[in-house]
């Protein structure tokens, strides 16, 4: 039986490497968490490794690039789920951490019971699926995100389609990152790699009724040298 927490990392024609692994669901510490694509190339860092003190906001699960958002009313269905999901945590401090205390901010990195799949990872509640998929060419990877919720939900703020980089000159000139979703939010992390920059779609006061779907499609692209 493979490890959850083992990452999966794949090695490109074109030499660099790229690392992901599936995420705890809010049970290890930020430094478990590489949801995106960790791409180190030429002996350097071409996109962020996540990790840091958890309490500080720029390097705790809410910088993960997974989507999140501010709920207008906090499902009963979704507090029940949290109360009865196992309290065995690989991180001490999060022992008798609850699921629940972030409320109304709903972060898929918490609130999902995450699995992995044949070609990425799954996350299911009962309000909301999450499936993430990659697939790989010669010089870089494909991401597919697929969010799906199963009842009426309103969010005063929703962000999802998150584009975590390294935002530096010599950085920039060797990997692209083209979402399928434009940008027009973004705010600043702090990862084991360094300063680094998320960018993503902000809906505002937005409501999704069940079978609502959005997916997003990532394309990182390494133009070398």
């Amino acid at each position: 039986m493979k490890n959850k927490l083992a990452p999966n990392i794949v090695q490109l024609d074109c030499g660099a490497q790229v690392v992901w692994c599936t995420p705890t669901g809010g049970y290890g510490h930020v430094a478990d968490e590489q949801p995106m694509p960790y791409i180190h190339y030429n002996g350097q860092p071409l996109t962020p490794r996540f990790g840091g003190e958890e309490s500080v906001r720029k390097c705790s699960n809410m910088s993960l690039p997974l989507p999140y958002g501010k709920l207008a009313k906090w499902p009963i269905s979704q507090e029940i789920f949290n109360l009865l999901r196992r309290r065995v945590n690989i991180y001490w401090r999060n022992i008798v951490k609850s699921f629940n205390s972030k409320k109304p901010y709903f972060l898929f990195a918490e609130q999902l019971k995450f699995k992995r799949t044949e070609s990425g990872f799954s996350g299911e509640s009962p309000i909301i699926s999450f499936e993430r998929q990659f697939r790989y060419n010669k010089t870089g990877v494909d991401v597919y995100d697929r969010i799906e919720f199963k009842c009426y939900l309103e969010f005063s703020e929703f962000y999802y389609a998150m584009c975590p980089e390294i935002v530096t000159q010599l950085i920039s000139s060797q990997i692209e990152l083209l979402p399928s979703e434009s940008s027009n939010y973004k705010f600043n992390i702090s990862a084991s790699t360094g300063e680094a920059v998320v960018k993503c779609k902000l809906l505002k006061s937005i409501k999704f009724k069940a079978g609502d779907i959005l997916k997003v499609h990532y394309n990182y692209r390494i133009k070398g040298e």
